[in-house]
C-alpha cells in the first residue's frame, strides 16, 4: 500500500513539473509577468527648469514637490536651473505630472531624465 502511495505521489509530482515546460507547436510556453513587476521604478529624476532665479523660487518649487506623497526629498540647483527629486521607494511621477508641478509653481518645464 505504501508503495502505491509513493508511486502515485511520484507520478503526480512529475506530471506537475512537466506542465511547466509544456510546449505548443515546438515552442516553449512563456510565462508572462505584469509589466509593473518587470520594470524598476526610478529612484530619482533630474528636471530642467527655466525661470528659477532666486532662493525664494527654489523654496517654492521644493514645497510643491515635497507636498507630493511620492516624493521623499527635493534639491534645487539654481546655477544649473535643475531640480533633483528623490522618490519614496517604489514611487514615481510621470513626465506629465512633473510638468504640471513645475508649471503650477510658475516656471517652464524643459525636460526630465531618470537618475
Amino acid at each position: 500500500m505504501k508503495f502505491l502511495i509513493f508511486i502515485s505521489f511520484f507520478f503526480f509530482s512529475f506530471s506537475a513539473l512537466s506542465k511547466d515546460s509544456h510546449s505548443h507547436h515546438g515552442k516553449k510556453e512563456e510565462k508572462h509577468l505584469h509589466p509593473v513587476t518587470m520594470e524598476k521604478s526610478p529612484e530619482k529624476v533630474l528636471i530642467k527648469v527655466k525661470g528659477m532665479v532666486c532662493a525664494f523660487c527654489a523654496q517654492g518649487i521644493e514645497k510643491n514637490f515635497n507636498s507630493r506623497k511620492e516624493v521623499e526629498s527635493t534639491k534645487v540647483d539654481l546655477d544649473k536651473m535643475e531640480v533633483l527629486v528623490k522618490y519614496k521607494k517604489g514611487q514615481s511621477l510621470t513626465d506629465k505630472q512633473l510638468k504640471k508641478i513645475v508649471t503650477g509653481a510658475g516656471f517652464s518645464f524643459v525636460g526630465a531624465k531618470n537618475e
